[in-house]
């Protein structure tokens, strides 16, 4: 779960700081509001690739970091092992650092690591849905849910599907 984004330098934006709750979180707002750059800058922690026409006109570098609780997501353990980053709690830190240059860094937990790995990653940290989307909430991988996704006020999903499907089938 995605619990604090922060944009430096990015599109139209000098600094940004969002703080996320528990459960959904919705962006909304006035067409050219700049929801897309953040939709876009959650994106780039997730390990979709990155041009550097994102930087803000002027700047020379730019920064997009994202903290995510990961409880209880078995996934990321053996991913961090084989990668040697430390998982010390229930929290990742994803830095993505562009550059005007076209050297651009990506850590998790403030290690260096390759967009593939962010990639591979970020498939456990977060869901992004765009209107007219379908959900991938039957792909079999998908963002770590710590259990929430199985159950809803205390009927199990398959219960739901189920009663879901003789009442409107």
């Amino acid at each position: 779960m995605l619990t604090l984004l922060k944009i430096r330098n990015i599109a139209l934006i000098d600094s940004l700081e969002v703080e996320f709750g528990e459960g959904l979180n919705l962006l909304t707002g006035e067409t050219g509001s700049g929801k897309s750059i953040i939709v876009d800058s959650l994106g780039a922690l997730t390990g979709d690739r990155v041009s550097s026409d994102l930087i803000k006109e002027g700047e020379q570098s730019a920064t997009i970091e994202g903290l995510f609780r990961v409880t209880r997501c078995e996934e990321l353990i053996p991913l961090f092992e084989e990668s040697g980053i430390e998982l010390d709690d229930d929290d990742v830190i994803v830095r993505r650092e562009l550059s005007t240059t076209g050297k651009n860094r990506v850590f998790i937990n403030n290690q260096l690591v390759t967009q593939g790995l962010l990639k591979r990653a970020g498939t456990y940290l977060v869901d992004i849905h765009g209107q007219g989307e379908q959900t991938l909430s039957n792909r079999g991988r998908t963002h770590c849910l710590g259990g929430n996704a199985k159950r809803v006020n205390g009927t199990s999903a398959g219960r739901i599907r189920q009663t879901s499907t003789s009442r409107y089938s």
